[in-house]
């Protein structure tokens, strides 16, 4: 923060009524979910009062978890507690008018971004393109709200040099509440869709009301294609510099071309009459229009064009809220019923078209809730998009689809009035080796469809962020220059992981190869649709034919391989030829490799085999994380330099050379050649405090209470009786075992599990299926979810109290345990 507060500067901020136990509070955190709370030190309790929950409800077990400081509009709270209280009416105008007092400290370049859809993805892509250059604060995921955007100011601090904040509203007249807490200094505007529009008279008035953003600006960037936001931004902010971008001449950013590639957009922009050519790594209008607002805005600025190019290069698309599990019958869930328009609904639907290994695609969908357009207008275009993604099967639930069936031109189509008569009728649907996406709006209760589509897996689960697999990649890539090639290594089920959602999520993110360990896995992959290069750590000569057959890429590590590799592929009668192979190299890792004593005869044996070509050349780091080895790193770096020279030299030709994995990428940056392997840091792992503090965990392993039962003091617990309580207390069964991954060596109060964010020991032997832990002095319910390791206990934690590493830990979990992905 710009400086220290005191309880006392808030209270005279807000002109409040006060009654202080404490004066002198120092306060630097805000806080109004008591679920949420990290430190009871130093932090203001905000007691929100909403539709269906009252802030003030948790402000007794606040004061005992240690709480001092609390901002209520409920008087009779002061008298019963010995803590510091701010009387107001309002908390959530309190609240917004602590961040402006908080914001006027600063006067950094503060980015106020608006719009219908675009908001979240323009403001990450922009944070992304400006790391390095400056520090940049920004709204946390959507934080866009009358509550989330002062909290978002609230981060804003000393070191930061840029501050980028967006704001939604869904009703006439809050936006200027929010402009009061952001007073932003840029603007950008980023389209007008259809959410949030039936509060609003028209598309016109919905335009106005957002331009109120902007009263105070300097400059605001937005598309003079929109002549509804031009008109409302001329209106609103007549002496506000506008910087519009867009296809005619009277634009600040002309876009003179755009040429589309399979999966990229080159664009020619006049810019203060110089012409820019960029790369956007993105070929769909949505992701051309928000790269264009982030172009605009950087030139705007003054970045320069290869900084803002090579910002351009890493950028990924930010994904919505979805989740992805198995269904019954080989069938994929996509569930996504976060919001209901047709933009996002594309979205979702180019999500399903990626999943290319179910063959059939089925939409399950409610009425469109979220749309400004006549009904009939609204179907008809629902019904042109549903006919261009090539829709097989479609269920409509809701009056409005059945009024409007006409539209759906699919042949299997089935209408239902609401959510219940489609449960009805759900066993008649044939749902078998399907990818089924359902979409909705939040009334109709689709998740109800989605439980019984699951497939029958016990409660067990590890959920993989999807989200923070994108983060930590583009973390690495942040350390790598765009040349720079990158090998994802996802053997082993991509750690515990899933490698088919792996491989498509880093597909999609364009990565160069994939690693997996045997050539199963890479057939798994083809099958499943996956077209990158997909190199096999592990060959083995039975299945030569099976990886020839599905272009799998074989490391060859001894001549015995090599020789024997090259003999079936001139049986095979491929005419792919030459064939790729990656030839690994031991540079002290003394586990697989030709050594240097090896490269003459090596290079010998090449020149009879013109039927392969060296795609790559790498070897392994033996210690790349401990600086203890540093000194012998260097020497594996260097050695392999000098053999991988040595054989580039003799085959005439450019082979990819790579030595670094994760950490190697992070504490060895003078050893990246053309290509680098991410295999554990994907996952969120890294080498050392300062890579882990960069990194989003991905994996959380769950499980649920089933049964809680008191038991006396003097009962035993569990197989052999290994456990005997010293006092009455109370013990819940959790269904998770050893036969999940759980480690047997943990029960007998070795270890604990996480329960709303308490520990409780394992208590007794741990069973196959069951263990048990001791909840005596947590508030705990059947149902209640249980951590074995996320967030609140990360993996890397767990793995050194069971004396292994977290690889292990990860790679441990059976494929019993349902996997559910999510997406943001």
């Amino acid at each position: 923060m710009a400086g220290k507060y005191t309880i006392q500067h808030i209270c005279t901020w807000l002109d409040a009524q006060c009654n202080f136990a404490f004066p002198n509070e120092e306060i630097q955190r805000l806080s109004i979910d008591s679920r949420n709370l990290y430190e009871a030190k130093n932090t203001l309790f905000i007691a929100i009062k909403g539709d269906n929950h009252n802030g003030h409800n948790y402000i007794p077990q606040l004061v005992e978890a240690g709480v001092k400081n609390f901002l209520i509009s409920e008087s009779r709270y002061a008298q019963l507690y010995e803590a510091n209280f701010i009387l107001v009416p309002n908390t959530l105008d309190a609240l917004q008018k602590i961040a402006a007092k908080h914001r006027a400290q600063f006067t950094i370049p503060v980015v106020g971004i608006t719009g219908s859809l675009g908001k979240t993805v323009i403001k990450e892509w922009l944070a992304h393109m400006l790391d390095g250059s400056e520090k940049v604060v920004r709204s946390p995921r959507s934080y866009n709200s009358q509550v989330g955007v002062p909290l978002s100011v609230w981060q804003m601090q000393a070191e930061h040099s840029i501050a980028l904040f967006e704001a939604g509203i869904s009703m006439p007249g809050e936006m200027a509440k929010l402009k009061n807490s952001i007073e932003p200094n840029v603007g950008i505007f980023s389209n007008l869709g259809d959410p949030h529009s039936e509060n609003f008279e028209n598309a016109k008035h919905k335009a106005i009301e957002k331009a109120q953003l902007f009263t105070d600006c300097k400059s605001i960037v937005y598309c003079a294609d929109s002549t509804i936001i031009t008109e409302a931004l001329d209106l609103v902010c007549p002496q506000v510099q506008k910087i519009a971008w867009g296809n005619t001449t009277q634009a600040s950013m002309q876009l003179v071309s755009k040429t589309m590639g399979l999966e990229q957009c080159e664009v020619e922009l006049l810019w203060k009459e110089e012409t820019l050519r960029f790369t956007i790594p993105f070929s769909d209008s949505a992701s051309i229009e928000n790269a264009c607002h982030c172009i605009a805005l950087l030139l705007h600025l003054g970045k320069a064009h290869s900084e803002i190019q090579l910002g351009l290069m890493k950028l990924n698309p930010v994904a919505m809220r979805l989740e992805m599990k198995r269904g019954m019958h080989n069938a994929l869930l996509i569930n996504d019923v976060y919001t209901s328009d047709l933009a996002s609904l594309e979205i979702a639907l180019d999500v399903l078209h990626r999943q290319q290994k179910q063959g059939e695609k089925t939409l399950i969908l409610s009425d469109i809730l979220q749309s400004d357009k006549n009904e009939n207008d609204l179907y008809s275009e629902l019904g042109l998009l549903l006919k261009r993604y090539n829709i097989q099967h479609f269920i409509g639930i809701g009056k409005a689809l059945e009024r409007n069936e006409s539209h759906i031109l699919i042949a299997d189509a089935r209408f239902y009035e609401n959510t219940q008569a489609c449960l009805r009728n759900l066993h008649q649907h044939n749902f078998r080796n399907q990818a089924i996406l359902l979409k909705g709006a939040r009334p109709f209760q689709l998740e109800k469809i989605s439980q019984q589509l699951e497939e029958r897996l016990h409660e067990t689960r590890l959920e993989i962020d999807l989200n923070a697999v994108v983060h930590n990649l583009n973390y690495y890539r942040s350390l790598l220059s765009t040349e720079t090639k990158i090998m994802a290594v996802i053997k082993a089920s991509s750690y515990g992981s899933g490698g088919v959602e792996m491989a498509s999520l880093l597909q999609h993110q364009g990565v160069d190869y994939l690693a997996v360990a045997f050539a199963d896995e890479g057939i798994e992959l083809r099958e499943a649709g996956i077209r990158l290069p997909i190199v096999v750590l592990n060959p083995e000569s039975k299945t030569y034919d099976h990886m020839i057959r599905y272009r799998l890429e074989p490391e060859i590590f001894s001549f015995r391989v090599l020789e024997s590799f090259c003999r079936h592929l001139r049986d095979s009668g491929s005419d792919e030829l030459p064939y790729p192979v990656h030839l690994k190299l031991d540079t002290g890792m003394n586990r697989l490799g030709f050594t240097e004593n090896d490269i003459e005869s090596l290079l010998y044996e090449l020149q009879l085999h013109p039927e392969i070509k060296v795609a790559s050349i790498f070897s392994h780091l033996a210690a790349s994380e401990d600086p203890m080895h540093d000194v012998f790193t260097q020497k594996q770096i260097a050695s392999f330099g000098r053999m991988s020279k040595q054989i580039e030299t003799k085959l005439g030709y450019v082979a990819s050379k790579h030595i670094l994995n994760s950490s190697g990428i992070t504490r060895h940056p003078k050893g990246i050649f053309d290509l680098v392997r991410l295999g554990i840091g994907l996952h969120g792992i890294g080498a050392q405090p300062q890579e882990q503090d960069r990194l989003h965990p991905v994996s959380t392993f769950k499980s649920k209470i089933v049964q809680i039962k008191e038991v006396p003091k003097g009962e035993s617990v569990g197989y052999g009786r290994m456990e005997r309580m010293h006092r009455n207390g109370r013990i819940a069964t959790v269904c998770v075992g050893y036969a999940d991954g759980l480690r047997r060596s943990m029960g007998n109060r070795n270890s604990f599990l996480m329960v709303n964010g308490q520990k409780a020991s394992i208590v007794g032997n741990v069973c196959m299926d069951v263990c048990m832990i001791d909840i005596s002095e947590i508030d705990a319910h059947v149902g209640d979810d249980v951590l074995i390791f996320g967030a609140e206990r990360p993996v890397q934690s767990l793995a050194k109290e069971l004396r292994t590493i977290a690889y292990e830990v990860l790679t441990s979990i059976p494929q019993r345990v349902k996997r559910i992905y999510y997406q943001e």
